[in-house]
């Protein structure tokens, strides 16, 4: 790309109060280092959302956008998540509190590890407190030898379970007037692929959404060969056959 290119992470210090203030807060960094010009944003998953939350936020603030691009995510996927937990909650006889939380934590093992589903579920439903059932989670962790610090760890834990809280709660209230680049996997993210081709952003936005479909799901999308369609899609390059 011609132009820099950097990573906002989500650190102890980020707000995970809401959505609204997360990219309030990732906006003053990037102000903090270009006060000035067009800004060009991106977002993965979760970060999509973000991402989306940005680009109105500048809207309002009247700064120029140059492209937004949505890796296999969308701000409607929000609302689409507690529902699923409810039932489950209903059928495990538990607070939904607990039945997320358990849950959420089996998803945040799966990025580093093989977990079987309903055993370690099982043991983190029947867990004392919210605290200790992300103290199990963190023990397991560490034990795959991938991780040496149990602080951080647990930091993100408790990070992504309440990334998931206030993605749940966010609403649009606003429609983005700029075009999108939505790259959106073949097989569709669980949580977006019933909102249609785009993943429902023709609702929230007034100019063109552009899609690209990639191979893979939503984790591969990102690995291998994969990723040189991914990249090509977003620098808006055809990609190589042998990539598909």
């Amino acid at each position: 790309m011609s132009c820099p290119v950097y990573g906002l992470q989500c650190t102890a210090e980020a707000p995970l109060t809401s959505l609204q203030n997360l990219a309030s807060f990732y906006i003053q960094k990037i102000t903090d280092h270009y006060p000035m010009g067009a800004v060009h944003l991106g977002g993965y998953s979760f970060g999509a959302c973000v991402a989306f939350e940005m680009a109105l936020q500048l809207q309002q603030a009247q700064r120029t956008i140059g492209h937004l691009v949505l890796l296999d995510g969308s701000p409607l996927d929000t609302g689409a998540i507690a529902g699923r937990y409810w039932g489950r909650a209903r059928r495990y006889g538990v607070a939904y509190e607990v039945e997320f939380l358990s849950s959420v934590l089996c998803s945040f093992m799966m990025l580093f590890m093989t977990v079987d589903f309903i055993k370690v579920h099982g043991e983190l439903l029947a867990a004392d407190s919210q605290e200790s059932r992300v103290a199990y989670a963190t023990e397991v962790l560490l034990q795959t030898g991938l991780f040496h610090e149990w602080s951080g760890l647990e930091e993100a834990a408790w990070s992504y379970y309440k990334k998931l809280i206030i993605a749940d709660r966010y609403q649009v209230d606003d429609h983005y007037h700029g075009n999108i680049t939505l790259i959106r996997t073949e097989h569709g993210h669980e949580w977006s692929e019933g909102r249609g081709e785009d993943y429902g952003l023709h609702k929230v936005c007034d100019g063109v959404v552009t899609v690209h479909r990639v191979a893979g799901d939503h984790m591969t999308f990102m690995e291998g060969d994969r990723v040189v369609a991914t990249a090509s899609a977003i620098l808006g390059h055809p990609a190589p056959t042998e990539a598909c």
